[in-house]
C-alpha cells in the first residue's frame, strides 16, 4: 500500500499550532447536525442509489465534478432503440450506436456493383459470324446470351457479398445519426457521476455512492449521529468518514469499499478527555456498527474482549484480516485491511499558493508573522494563521483561530478568513470557503471538502470565546 506523506502536526488546542501526526478524518454527507451522544437523528442512507440534497458545491466536492446520486450500474436515461435512426443508445461513458441502414434499394446498389461495371467498355469486344457461326472460344452463338446472362448475375451476387461484408464490419455509409466522439468519462453509471476515476474529490461535503457493507455502516452511523463525507467515490471505490464531535469527545469511522460496497480498509477510534469509561461506550458503538457488517459480530467480540481486559496495544486476528487495537484510556482506536486486500491510495492534494507568498500577503495586512502570522483582536485578543507545507510545494495544511471577548470573536473570524482566502489559489479554496461559510453558527463540524479535511470547532467560556477552523490534507493508515 503507497502510504501518503503526511505532517508533522496534527489539530492543536484553540488558538495555537497544531501538534501530533495527521489523522484521517471526514465529515458530513450534509451539513450535519451533530447534537449530544445520546442523538438519535433519522438515519440518512448514504447508499448507491439513493438522491443526496445538493450542497452547492463544485463537486473532491471533486475533484471537483457533480457527485453520482445513483447506484451502482444503472443507467441514468433509457436507452434509445437501436435500429431506429436518430436515436442513441443510453449510458454513461458508452458510445452511441449509429443509425439503422440507409433506405436505399437493392437493386440500385445491384446496378452499381456489378451490372454496370460489365456494361464499361470492354476491350477485345467479339464481332459475330454468320448465322450458326461461334463466338469468341467457339460457344453458339445462340447459347451466348444465357453465358452473358450467368457471367451478369454472377458478378451482382460477388457485389452483393462484398456489399454485405463491408455493411457488417464497417457500419453504415453514411450514417443519419453520427456517433458520439466524446471519450469515455470512465465514471460509475448512475446519476450524477460522483467522480472522475482518478480520485478527484468530492467538493461540497457529500456522499457518493454505497452499496451492501458500505451502505449499511453508512446508516447505522447516520442513525447515532454521525456525519458522514466521501474524501473521494469513484468507480474503482471509495473512502468514506464519518464523525461524530461533541466538546472534548468525539468519535470517527473511516472506511473504504470497493465498487460492491465491500469494505477493506477501515480505522474506527474514539476519544473522551473527561471518562474513559465514556470513551470505551463511544468507541464500542462505532465499532459495532461498522465491525458487525465488515468482519461479522464474532470478531467484533474478539476486540471488545481486548478492550475489557485493558490491553493497550494488540493485534486481534481475525478471519476477515489482521487488526490493531490501540487503548491508552481516554482514547481507542482500531486499524486494519481485509487480507489480500490494499487500501486504496489518496490523491495528492495542495493549494497552489506557497507559505512564503500567504505571509507576504498577510504581512501587508498587519499580521506580525514568525512562525505563524498573529494580529491583536481587541485588548486581549488575538487572530492567528498558521500553515504547513513541503519544501517547494504549496500550502497541504492550514489553520485559522481566533480568541477574544465575546461578538469580536466572530468578526475577527470572518476578517480571518477573508485575509487567508483572499491569498489561497487552487486546491479548490473556493469550495472549502462556502463550506466554512455555511457552517459558522458555533457548532463542532468535520467534513471531507474538496480533497481536504476540514474541522470547526471552538469553545465558550465565561466572557471569552475561541473558534478554529483547520484544513488539512488526510492521510490513512490501515
Amino acid at each position: 500500500m503507497t502510504t501518503p506523506p503526511q505532517g508533522p502536526w496534527g489539530p492543536g488546542q484553540p488558538g495555537g499550532q497544531p501538534g501530533g501526526q495527521h489523522g484521517g478524518q471526514g465529515g458530513p454527507q450534509q451539513p450535519p447536525q451533530q447534537g449530544g451522544w445520546g442523538q438519535q437523528p433519522p438515519g440518512q442512507g448514504g447508499g448507491w442509489g439513493q438522491p443526496q440534497q445538493p450542497q452547492g458545491q463544485p463537486s473532491y466536492g471533486q475533484p471537483p465534478q457533480d457527485r453520482p446520486q445513483q447506484g451502482w450500474g444503472q443507467q441514468p436515461g433509457q436507452p434509445g432503440q437501436q435500429g431506429q435512426p436518430g436515436q442513441q443508445a443510453g449510458g454513461w461513458g458508452q458510445p452511441q450506436q449509429g443509425s439503422a441502414y440507409q433506405q436505399q434499394s437493392w437493386g440500385q446498389r445491384q446496378q452499381q456493383g456489378g451490372w454496370h461495371q460489365q456494361q464499361g467498355g470492354q476491350p477485345g469486344q467479339w464481332q459475330p459470324g454468320g448465322p450458326g457461326g461461334k463466338g469468341p472460344g467457339g460457344i453458339g452463338k445462340d447459347k451466348l446470351p444465357f453465358v452473358i446472362g450467368g457471367g451478369v448475375v454472377g458478378v451482382v451476387l460477388i457485389g452483393l457479398l462484398i456489399f454485405l461484408g463491408v455493411r457488417a464490419f464497417g457500419g453504415d455509409d453514411t450514417p443519419t445519426t453520427q456517433p458520439s466522439t466524446e471519450p469515455s468519462t470512465g465514471q460509475p453509471t448512475g446519476g450524477n457521476p460522483t467522480e472522475s476515476p482518478t480520485g478527484a474529490p468530492v467538493s461540497s461535503g457529500e456522499l457518493g455512492n454505497a452499496t451492501g457493507q458500505a451502505k449499511a455502516a453508512t446508516e447505522k452511523l447516520q442513525g447515532i449521529g454521525f456525519g458522514c463525507s466521501d474524501l473521494f467515490n469513484t468507480a474503482q471505490g471509495a473512502h468514506r468518514g464519518c464523525f461524530k464531535t461533541d466538546g472534548r469527545k468525539d468519535a470517527e469511522a473511516i472506511f473504504q469499499f470497493g465498487s460492491d460496497g465491500n469494505i477493506i480498509a477501515i480505522r474506527v477510534a474514539a476519544q473522551d478527555s473527561d471518562n474513559n469509561n465514556n470513551a470505551q461506550v463511544a468507541f464500542d458503538q462505532v465499532l459495532q456498527a461498522v465491525g458487525n457488517d465488515a468482519f461479522g459480530a464474532d470478531s467484533v467480540k474478539k476486540v471488545q474482549d481486548a478492550v475489557k481486559t485493558g490491553q493497550r496495544s494488540e493485534e486481534v486476528g481475525t478471519s476477515w484480516g489482521e487488526l490493531q487495537l490501540s487503548n491508552s484510556g481516554e482514547s481507542l482506536r482500531l486499524s486494519g485491511h481485509k487480507s489480500g486486500e490494499d487500501a486504496l491510495d489518496l490523491p495528492d492534494q495542495n493549494f497552489d499558493t506557497t507559505q512564503a507568498q500567504l505571509t507576504a500577503a498577510l504581512k501587508g495586512k498587519g499580521y506580525v508573522c514568525t512562525s505563524s502570522c498573529k494580529k491583536e483582536v481587541g485588548q486581549y485578543g488575538s487572530q492567528r494563521v498558521y500553515s504547513y507545507a513541503r519544501s517547494g510545494e504549496g500550502i497541504k495544511d492550514i489553520e485559522v483561530s481566533v480568541y477574544g471577548e465575546g461578538s469580536a470573536v466572530k468578526n475577527a473570524m470572518t476578517s480571518v478568513l477573508n485575509d487567508t482566502f483572499g491569498v489561497l489559489k487552487g486546491g479548490n479554496a473556493a469550495a472549502v470557503k462556502s463550506y466554512i461559510q455555511a457552517h459558522s453558527d458555533g457548532k463542532p463540524y468535520a467534513a471531507y471538502v474538496g480533497g481536504w479535511k476540514v474541522e470547526i470547532d471552538g469553545s465558550d467560556s465565561s466572557s471569552y470565546k475561541s473558534q478554529r477552523i483547520s484544513i488539512r490534507y488526510e492521510s490513512f493508515y490501515a
